[in-house]
């Protein structure tokens, strides 16, 4: 089972592992660089971006449109992105197809139980 940042529960399913004070923060401050809407909204307006114009994206990022890079890979080395836990402990990898992988490097033994009980891919 996975999670993905474009499911509707996504971001409680981070509250179930960060808690209610970290959900309380996120509906408040949600747009700060590494909250759960700012991650969300980049992930959305990127993979629309890439996916409606790949040579313009290619351009803009100095590439050749035609370079030997399929779509796939040229997504993998653009789209990833990081929702931090509750005081930045926890940290959830945003992958380029919306999954969200939970990092055990930036945890604990007991929050990584719980991320794999709420349905993240640890990684």
């Amino acid at each position: 089972m996975s999670v993905y940042i474009y499911q509707e529960e996504a971001k409680d399913r981070i509250a179930e592992v960060e808690g209610a004070d970290w959900l309380f923060h996120q509906e408040r401050f949600g747009h700060t660089r590494n909250g759960f809407d700012s991650v969300l909204e980049e992930w959305q307006k990127i993979n629309v971006m890439m996916t409606a114009d790949l040579a313009s994206f290619a351009a803009r990022k100095c590439m050749d449109p035609k370079d030997a890079r399929d779509m796939e890979s040229l997504k993998r080395e653009t789209l990833s992105d990081t929702i931090y836990g509750a005081g930045g402990w926890n940290r959830y990898i945003v992958r380029y197809d919306g999954e969200i992988i939970f990092s055990r490097y930036h945890s604990t033994a007991g929050r990584i139980e719980d991320a794999k009980n709420a349905g993240f891919t640890t990684g």
